[in-house]
Parts: structure tokens; C-alpha cells; sequence
């Protein structure tokens, strides 16, 4: 479907914002409506014409509760006093104040209703166009446009609006999303230039929005990640240099069209390197033992191999990488002394990989690194990451997608019937944009909102639900690795030091994330403060404002990451502390502190107050079919098959912990600790080991269990527990030591 010579006259890229005067469109809706049988854009904007009649009918009847709403947003229009009104989210740094109506309760997507019922007799009223333009997360980006909105009204200004006022102005946001096509796109194959594809999109620095490749095997795929790379290199710090190689990697041959795979002893030679992070599965599959490691250097074929492998292969290939690493075959796995010594150097293997291909969506190692494209095409209930964050319930899987063509260099484009796509010229050059129904607030040119989320919603981790996620051993591989390519369920996402970002275009933070990132918890004011609590013996009310917040924040950061690393499965009970002790060594580097058992010498009796997770759900309901519902859940608790850790530490057990914190202040004084490594890894799995303590002494009682009748209950006793002294006489109570571990 064409566009209408109004729509080819359009300059998006000068579009105002909701609170500037609009650009004019069709003279009427009558227009709008006969032009929405032949042009796309005219379809789009009487959607939208539909949805805001709904709206100003809401708004007239008296049901603005109704409507898509959210936030009452106070601020100052230039010029004058009033107020903006717009519905869900943040919108501004100039807020004075807000509520939150019941509008967005039970909301299930946008109503339509025909422009005619609201306006039977036109009334002048014609559409006037706007954008939602962002501020870019990245500092070096121009201003980001978002989204496509419409204002039904007689004039261009935003007081001429149907149902605003020179008092009140309704911002709405924006009901349709931008998205637009990448650059030039140069693909490779085997180390050789396969072929250039130009598609060039003027519109690409200002519209961050893109299209999810349904394919993510696909060369289009392909490029995005290789853009990503080369975007990382040059503008980031993230780039690890080349070092030595890990102890074994695979070798896939050098030069055009090699096909060879061989397990390669490095011996200590230089270069650049993949690793992959995968979930073993229970899948037979080939490893490297004993009797097949000579075989193995020999060459492995590709066959043989399961489809997770051959995938990791085929990308390190297509990205001219030589070596990769897969624990499977890099590692002797029943060699228990190889495994050991391998198994304590794979926090080094991770963050000194070139990049970690993480095969997120995989539960095992026979499906893959990339999901099926069949799974995408038929997926109904995925929505963009900006939706997930805001909230506003919409239209599931509206987004856009490309899939390869047999015999054509460009892709297929798929849409949806309420969505458009159509070419776009600006100075020459001609630009692909793609408007799909995704609502997004309201962010004015004079006072952008960041494009980032969390900055307009919630903040969440993207990958969180992966099954890859689920894992013990994935954590420090995520955590460690300086860059990785996330292969999702839905969509890939690019993770460094600096951002998230998603296929659809989404912005993430890091610090989105449950979990910290490394380089903020291995800082020169993390040392210092830990420092300065082992001279204070551990009471952080004694430091100083700035070394007890860095304090503060380091036992926090810690006792999440325990908290997010006990809800992950283990394969094998024996890995609890190995798995963890890449990333303790890397941490114990950069800090003068002491490792124990899963806790730190530092805040060993804060940390030392851990108990299972219970979620008790604090929500006040009078559903009587609910309540059941909201009844505490206790994690599932197990003891390891064999000692790997002292009863003391969270370590001891397989279940999920949480940490409370003490609101009073720790009268027991640390004194000693002993622990007897298991191997050669001192942060691995233990032998045996003992806390000591000194504690104050409180006398106790131990009376007759007595009955409700008042009657003495046979010989059962109970010991009650009296403190015969006042807590403020601490001083004149005498003290002992107490150990724990393995005396009792």
C-alpha cells in the first residue's frame, strides 16, 4: 500500500512534540478516512483518530476513569500557568506533583470508536500530527525519535486540542512506535566477504527502534551482532586485550573455507577467543575424557557434535574468530585433578574471553544456540521491552519481523494488518520506517526523558526467565564476561560493561539488574572501606559518610548476589562453592579482605544471620478465593550428598536464602576461623572448618511444661530462655567463647 501525496510530504525528522504546535494533516476526518483505503499512514492515523474519540467520549460522559490513564503530571506550559495531564508514567523532571487514578486498573488495550459519533458534524476538527522525541542514553547520539502520535482539533496549537483548554492540556503520548532498518550491511562467511548489501537509513541515528530478525541464525542477525561489536570496540572500554589462551581452546582452522575443529593445548600462546555459555542439558553428548582427549587434538567432527556446539562453531566463524572455548571439551572431565585446576581458572577464561556466546533460550545442548524460527513465527504473547516496562496493556507481538528469502539479498518483512510499512526520502536517501501500535509516554523536546529503561518504567532484568538464567554455574560466566551476545527466547540482546541493549532497540542500564556488575564492586572505594570496617571491627556506624556508604553498598552488593546465585539449580551438589569462585577470585584481587565459606571476613556476623527464603506476601485482600494464594512459600531445602561446607554458612545447604539485616547493634565479636580446602582451590569446596566467636553470657532457666489447665504435662519440659539481667548491663556480664563447626 502507497502513501497519499499528504503523507509523502511529512518530514518526520522535523516532527514537533505533543506540547508544540501540530503539523496539519488531511483538512477533515472525512478526508482521513476515504485516503485510509489506499495509504497506510492515513490507515494508522485513523486508528488512531478512533482511539482518542474513545478518549474525548470518556472524557465528555463523565468516564474518564475509563481511559488509558495513569499519572496526573503538574508542570508549567510556556508562558502561561496550567497543567499537563498525561496517563502513565514519568514525564519530566519539572514535576510538582502527582496520583494515580483507577484508570489503569483492569485496562485491556485500546477501544476504537468512529471519529463520526463524536463529531457528526465535523466541526472543523482535522488531525494534527506530532513525535515523542527522547534523549539519547548515549551522549554522543542526537535526540531519539520514539513514537507517532495524532491530535484531533481545529488549530495547530495544543489548547486547540478537542477536549483542552487555555487551562487544562491532555498529553497523551504516543499510540504508534518508530522503527526503522540498520546501515550498510557487510557480511562474512568463513573468514572471506560473502557479499555487501547497501541499506543505508538516514533515519537510523534518530529512530533507535528496530526490527527483530526471526531468524536469529540469519546473516541479518549476523550483522546486528557484528555491529554491536564494532560499536563496543570503538566506543567503549570493554575490549579485553589479547592474552594468553586458556589451557585448551578448539582450534577451527585458519584461512578461507577451513573446516577443521581440533582440541588445541595452547602452551601458553596468544590470541582471541570465544567461550560459550550453555546448559549442559541431559542430552548424550561428546566430551573430552581421558581416553579421547589424543583423539580429540587429532580433529573432531562437526557431525558429531551436538546442534548447541556446531551453532557456537558456525558464529565464531562468522565473526572471523579462530578459537573457541567449551568447558564440555576444554576441559578432562573425569580427570578430577584436571578438573579441579581447569574449574578454578574459568573466572579468568570468562573475562578474558573477545566475546561469550550465551545460548540463553537452551535448556540443552541438543537445542541449540539459536531458537527456532519456526517458535517466532508463531509466538503470540511476546511483547517490546519498552511495553514490559511501562506497563500499559496492548497488543501482544506488534513488532515488526525479517526473515531470509531463499534467492534474495534483503529480507521479508512481516506486519501486522493495524501496522505499516513504507519508504521513506529524506536528502536524497531513502529510509524504511515501520510505525507498529506500541503506546509510549509523552516526552517533550524542551524537557526530554532519558530513552533507557527503567527511566519511564520499571526496570527489569530482560534475561531473568531465560532457562539459561536458572543455572549456578551461568552467573559468574554472565557476571565475568566483559561482553556476550544473548541469544533469547524472543529476541538477542548485546551486554557489556556500559549497557543492555536489545534487538527491538530497547536501552538497558546495567544496573537494571538483580545482580551488580563486577566493575562496581571491585572499586578502589570498595577496598578502602573494607579496610576501614576491619579497623572499626566491623561496626559501620563508626565510618565515616562516604566509607560507609561504599561499605553499606558492598554488603548489599554481596548478599544480593548470594541471594541471586541460591535461587540457581547445581547439576551436581559438590559445585556450590566452585561455581561461585571465579568471580571470589577476581573480587579478592581488588580488595584486602577475607573469603569465608560464602561470606567475608569483613561482615561475617552480618552475613552470618541468613535463613531460608520464605515469601510471605504482605498483600491485604478480602477475596476469599485469593487468600490461598497469599500464603507464605518456604524454598524446597536439601543437605548435599557429602560435607562441603561448615553449618554456618549459607553453603551448607541447597536451598534459597535470604539475609536479614540487624536494625540494633552486634554485640558478638569475631575471634578466629579455620577452614580446610577440599583441593587445591582455596575458594572451592571445603574439607572441614570452625568459626569462633565471643559472645555475652545470659543465664537460663528450665521449668515444667505446664498445661492450659495448669497441670504439669507428664516428664516433657520445655527450656525457656530468662534474661535475668537488663540488656543495657552488657558490661558486667561475663563473656565465653563459643565455637561452631564441628564442635557442639
Amino acid at each position: 500500500m502507497s502513501l497519499c501525496e499528504v503523507c509523502k510530504s511529512i518530514e518526520f525528522e522535523r516532527l514537533p512534540s505533543e506540547d508544540e504546535a501540530g503539523v496539519p494533516h488531511q483538512p477533515d476526518l472525512d478526508s482521513l478516512e476515504e485516503s485510509s483505503e489506499n495509504c497506510c499512514l492515513c490507515r494508522v492515523i485513523f486508528r488512531i483518530a478512533s482511539e482518542l474519540s474513545t478518549i474525548i467520549c470518556n472524557q465528555r460522559t463523565g468516564n474518564d476513569d475509563q481511559n488509558p490513564g495513569g499519572e496526573v503530571h503538574i508542570s508549567s506550559i510556556p508562558g502561561r500557568s496550567g497543567m499537563y495531564l498525561t496517563h502513565f508514567g514519568n514525564h519530566g523532571s519539572d514535576e510538582v506533583g502527582f496520583y494515580t487514578t483507577g484508570g489503569s486498573r483492569g485496562y485491556a488495550g485500546p477501544e476504537y470508536t468512529h471519529p463520526r459519533k463524536v463529531f457528526p458534524g465535523g466541526n472543523n476538527i482535522r488531525p494534527w500530527l506530532f513525535g515523542n522525541w527522547w534523549a539519547s542514553a548515549s551522549p554522543s547520539r542526537q535526540p531519539q525519535l520514539i513514537g507517532f502520535g495524532v491530535r484531533l482539533g481545529t488549530g495547530p496549537k495544543p489548547e486547540d486540542g478537542v477536549g483542552n483548554s487555555a487551562d487544562l492540556v491532555h498529553l497523551h503520548g504516543t499510540s504508534f512506535r518508530f522503527r526503522t532498518e540498520v546501515g550498510m550491511l557487510l557480511f562474512y562467511y568463513f573468514f572471506t566477504p560473502l557479499l555487501t548489501i547497501a541499506t543505508v537509513s538516514p533515519l537510523a541515528d534518530i529512530i533507535p527502534g528496530r526490527i527483530r530478525a526471526t531468524d536469529p541464525s540469519s546473516r541479518f542477525a549476523l550483522f546486528r551482532v557484528r555491529k554491536w561489536l564494532r560499536e563496543c570496540n570503538e566506543q567503549h572500554m570493554c575490549m579485553p586485550q589479547d592474552g594468553p589462551l586458556p589451557t585448551r581452546v578448539l582450534d577451527l582452522g585458519e584461512g578461507p573455507g577451513s573446516h577443521s575443529i581440533t582440541l588445541f593445548e595452547s602452551l601458553g600462546r596468544h590470541g582471541r577467543y570465544l567461550a560459550l555459555s550453555h546448559c549442559w542439558g541431559l542430552s548424550s553428548r561428546i566430551k573430552t575424557k581421558k581416553r579421547t582427549i589424543e583423539a580429540h587434538k587429532r580433529g573432531i567432527s562437526f557431525s558429531t557434535l551436538p546442534k548447541t556446539f556446531q551453532d557456537a562453531i558456525a558464529t565464531a566463524r562468522m565473526l572471523s574468530i579462530r578459537y573457541l572455548w567449551i568447558d564440555t571439551l576444554c576441559i578432562i572431565q573425569d580427570d578430577v585433578t584436571d578438573w579441579e585446576i581447569e574449574a578454578s581458572k574459568m573466572g579468568e577464561v570468562y573475562s578474558k574471553s573477545y566475546l561469550t556466546i550465551a545460548a540463553s533460550s537452551s535448556m540443552d545442548d541438543a537445542d541449540g544456540v539459536f531458537p527456532s524460527m519456526a517458535f517466532r513465527l508463531n509466538e503470540s504473547k511476546w511483547v517490546s521491552s519498552d511495553t514490559t516496562s511501562h506497563g500499559r496493556p496492548g497488543t501482544h507481538s506488534v513488532i515488526p519481523d525479517m526473515y531470509p528469502k531463499e534467492g534474495s539479498v534483503r529480507p521479508t518483512y512481516l506486519i501486522t494488518d493495524d501496522s505499516a510499512l513504507f519508504t521513506y526520502t529524506t536528502a536524497g536517501e531513502q529510509s524504511g520506517i515501520f510505525l507498529s501500535p506500541e503506546w509510549m509516554p509523552c516526552s517533550r523536546k524542551s524537557a526530554p526523558l532519558i530513552y533507557r529503561i527503567g527511566e519511564f518504567g520499571l526496570s527489569f532484568d530482560p534475561l531473568l526467565s531465560e532457562p539459561l538464567s536458572e543455572r549456578g554455574w551461568t552467573l559468574q560466566e554472565r557476571l565475568l564476561s566483559p561482553r556476550s551476545i544473548h541469544y533469547g527466547t524472543h529476541q538477542m540482546y548485546w551486554e557489556c560493561q556500559q549497557c543492555i541493549l536489545a534487538e527491538d532497540g530497547a536501552y538497558f542500564e546495567p544496573r537494571w539488574r538483580l545482580l551488580p556488575m563486577l566493575n562496581e564492586l571491585v572499586t578502589k572505594e570498595l577496598s578502602d572501606a573494607l579496610t576501614a570496617l576491619k579497623i572499626s571491627d566491623h561496626n559501620a556506624a563508626s565510618l565515616s559518610g562516604h566509607d560507609k556508604v561504599a561499605a553499606l553498598s558492598w554488603r548489599l552488593a554481596w548478599v544480593r548476589l548470594v541471594e541471586a546465585y541460591t535461587s540457581r539449580k547445581l547439576t551436581h551438589d559438590q559445585d556450590k562453592l566452585p561455581a561461585l569462585a571465579g568471580l571470589v577470585r577476581k573480587i579478592s584481587t581488588h580488595i584486602s579482605d577475607t573469603y569465608l565459606a560464602g561470606l567475608w571476613r569483613s561482615s561475617i556476623l552480618e552475613t552470618l544471620n541468613w535463613r531460608v527464603f520464605v515469601d510471605e506476601p504482605d498483600v491485604l485482600s478480602e477475596d476469599r478465593e485469593l487468600i490461598p494464594l497469599l500464603k507464605p512459600q518456604k524454598s524446597e531445602v536439601r543437605s548435599p550428598s557429602r560435607y562441603r561446607s561448615p553449618s554456618w554458612s549459607w553453603a551448607a545447604i541447597d536451598a534459597r536464602v535470604h539475609f536479614t539485616h540487624f536494625d540494633k547493634p552486634i554485640m558478638a565479636k569475631f575471634v578466629d576461623c579455620e577452614l580446610i580446602p577440599a583441593s587445591s582451590d582455596p575458594f572451592g569446596r571445603l574439607q572441614s572448618g570452625w568459626i569462633k566467636l565471643a559472645v555475652r553470657f545470659f543465664p537460663i532457666l528450665c521449668i515444667p511444661k505446664i498445661s492450659p489447665s495448669g497441670y504439669k504435662m507428664g516428664s516433657q519440659r520445655m527450656l525457656v530462655f530468662l534474661f535475668t539481667l537488663p540488656l543495657i548491663s552488657f558490661p558486667s556480664m561475663p563473656k565465653c567463647g563459643a565455637n561452631f563447626d564441628p564442635i557442639f
